[in-house]
């Protein structure tokens, strides 16, 4: 006798099977457990937010986040900075912002003219090649790869 609840028949085929694609949704959310596929997309619950370490990785931030702060750290970190401006502007707050207007960062006539708002696509488009995007801007840095530049946008968009 099987326990009761069992699949059987055809129906039985269907149980692996959606056990993969329910996993399959979750990794290509970002999400490391099922609970924690909200928070892959939207952030934190308050409870679960660092204290005092904004640039660390949070348990809940995506595997692709973790990894854009390591290529930030190693590929933008020379000429950006997270809260400050340098060579380039403050990234924080990124996502969401019109192009060309951090305050007290002085920016290519093409920048401020540009009338762009960085969302993941146009930061996509951005980080493959900047002078096709803005011609005349000042970034002369690409990022070719296609997942570094997801892995970097991931850990960009966290920086709220």
């Amino acid at each position: 006798m099987r326990p009761k609840g069992f699949l059987q028949g055809p129906a039985r085929a269907f149980r692996p099977a959606g056990l993969c694609v329910l996993a399959g949704l979750f990794w290509l959310a970002g999400a490391s457990e099922p609970g924690r596929l909200a928070h892959a997309q939207n952030g934190p619950r308050a409870s679960e937010s660092p204290s005092g370490a904004r640039d660390s990785a949070p348990r809940w931030q995506s595997a692709a986040a973790q990894r854009g702060q390591a290529l930030y750290a190693e590929r933008c970190a020379a000429c950006h900075a997270v809260d400050s401006n340098d060579a380039g502007p403050k990234h924080r707050g990124v996502l969401g912002r019109r192009a060309g207007t951090v305050p007290d960062f002085e920016y290519s006539p093409a920048m401020r003219r540009s009338q762009l708002v960085w969302t993941r696509s146009q930061l996509d488009a951005w980080l493959r090649d900047p002078e096709a995007l803005v011609p005349g801007q000042a970034m002369d840095v690409s990022v070719p790869d296609a997942r570094a530049r997801h892995d970097l946008i991931a850990y960009l968009a966290t920086l709220r």
